[in-house]
């Protein structure tokens, strides 16, 4: 009795994990939208820093912050030589602050921040153009 019991079961169990296997794989045939954490990010962010000529300054700090009371920083980054700064993120309103840290010392550039609601913009694209003030 305890053979034919431990046959039954066996060949039960790989039955079912051969099932598994099968549903596991039939559910991998589509790319995912969501996955586990934050979801994809579904709003772009585009910065163009300038100096008071109207020239692109490179190296200047973006932070994407978010818009509350917390103003955790989201992403940051430099800014190309084309003075360009470009970042998706998940988060529809933010503030965006550029900070000049080229030089610890010898700050050139004013801290200036923008802050926006990226849901009202067209194509969830957000572009923008800061220009800084040099500091006296």
């Amino acid at each position: 009795m305890g053979k034919i019991k431990r046959y039954w079961l066996l060949s039960f169990n790989k039955l079912l994990s051969f099932m598994l296997l099968l549903l596991g794989f039939a559910s991998c045939d589509e790319e995912r939208k969501d996955m586990y954490g934050m979801p994809p990010a579904k709003f772009s962010v585009k910065a163009n820093v300038l100096d008071q000529k109207n020239e692109p300054i490179k190296g200047i700090r973006v932070d994407i912050k978010t818009n509350d009371e917390a103003n955790h920083t989201i992403e940051s980054g430099l800014t190309d030589s084309d003075g360009v700064f470009e970042v998706k993120t998940y988060y529809n309103k933010v503030n965006i602050v550029c900070t000049d840290i080229r030089d610890t010392e010898n700050v050139i550039y004013e801290k200036d921040s923008v802050q926006t609601d990226i849901s009202k913009a067209e194509d969830l694209k957000y572009e923008f153009t800061i220009s800084l003030k040099e500091k006296k």
